[in-house]
């Protein structure tokens, strides 16, 4: 199956939001917002547990194809499981 651009970046979507809902749920009870900071250290966090879900499937293209917007910005480019 070809999957298509718009479904790496909708599934990334998600899965970036998912981890900013959490982001919120942790702070929920404290007075201050969560910061940018704190939403891309859960990011960096969740990266090796996607990376080793899609080295199971053997999906490692779709992996490399659906993260490549965070690589860069995470300052993943040098990740090794």
């Amino acid at each position: 199956m070809h999957l298509t651009k718009s479904h790496y970046v909708l599934t990334l979507t998600r899965e970036s939001l998912f981890l900013a809902r959490k982001c919120i749920a942790l702070k929920w009870l404290l007075g201050d917002p969560p910061t940018t900071g704190r939403w891309k250290t859960i990011l960096r966090e969740h990266f090796p547990l996607a990376h080793l879900v899609y080295m199971q499937w053997g999906n490692l293209d779709n992996f490399e194809l659906q993260w490549q917007p965070w690589l860069d910005l995470l300052d993943l480019k040098d990740f090794s499981p």
